[in-house]
Formats: structure tokens, C-alpha cells, sequence
């Protein structure tokens, strides 16, 4: 495929990702972005297919992109070295955000946010605040235990 399927925005970016696998910190920069993914600088190579929690530093909310948020799952697509002068400075990542959808009403999720890689939710904002409105605590329990895949 030649064309992309989202328009990108050239913003450079101070960054930090995880990746999955080893769970350490890594600070990177963005290089661009898009409704599907983003290109980021890192120093390290990021293997083809692995999964990586990004974090944006200094994020600020964009009134005309709502649905922006501060953190990204996504899967690494593909890493070229950049080079200066015949030295390795760096390493170009191509990412896709992974994209979900609600586990119970079944809304597509643009993406998956987070605190953490692994506090990521598959309910979507409506049926979570369905979650969290329920007072009896028994049926409550019940209720999160089904919403999140846990039948009794």
C-alpha cells in the first residue's frame, strides 16, 4: 500500500515508552502523528511486531482533537537506523496505535489509554460510568466481573 490511511501532523514531541516485554523506560521523541499511529526517534532498535506503551511528557489537550489523549498502546511496524556521517545516531520507529472495541456494547475504541501498561481498559467510558453508578456493592461486583470477561 503507497498511501497512508490517516493525514499526519509534523510535531516533535519529548516522549517516553515501554516496551512490554521488559518493562523499562526509555525517553524518545515524536516525530510525527496521526489518527493511526506515529513515527518516534528512540536510541534504541524496537523489534518489528512488539507491543509498546507510549507516554507523551509535556502533553496539552487539543480542543479540535478530542479524542487525543496522553498515552498509546501500539505495535511496532517497522525501525530503520538513522545515520550521520557513517555512525548510527539513532533509530526512526514506525508505530500503529492498537485500536479496540468495548467488550460490552461493542463501540469501537480509537485507541487504548492508560496510567500504565498495564492498566489498560477494553470498557468504553459510557459503559464504565454504568460501572461506577451502581451503589450495591454485591451487584457491582458482579457486574465489573462481567464487563471485564469474569462470569460466574
Amino acid at each position: 500500500m503507497t498511501a497512508r490511511s490517516y493525514t499526519r501532523t509534523y510535531s516533535e514531541a519529548p516522549i517516553v515508552y515501554v516496551n512490554c516485554s521488559s518493562q523499562d523506560q526509555n525517553p524518545a521523541r515524536m516525530l510525527n502523528s496521526s489518527a493511526g499511529g506515529m513515527c518516534i526517534s528512540t536510541k534504541k532498535p524496537l523489534r518489528a511486531g512488539s507491543a509498546i506503551f507510549i507516554k507523551l511528557v509535556n502533553f496539552v489537550a487539543d480542543p479540535y482533537w478530542p479524542d487525543a489523549c496522553d498515552s498509546y498502546v501500539a505495535e511496532v511496524r517497522w525501525c530503520r537506523e538513522e545515520q550521520k556521517e557513517d555512525s548510527p545516531i539513532g533509530y526512526q520507529v514506525g508505530v500503529r496505535f492498537v485500536r479496540f472495541s468495548c467488550e460490552h456494547c461493542g463501540t469501537p475504541l480509537n485507541h487504548r489509554a492508560a496510567n500504565s501498561p498495564r492498566e489498560c481498559s477494553e470498557i468504553c467510558p459510557e459503559c464504565m460510568e454504568l460501572l461506577s453508578s451502581v451503589s450495591d456493592t454485591r451487584l457491582r461486583a458482579q457486574f465489573e466481573n462481567y464487563l471485564m470477561g469474569n462470569i460466574l
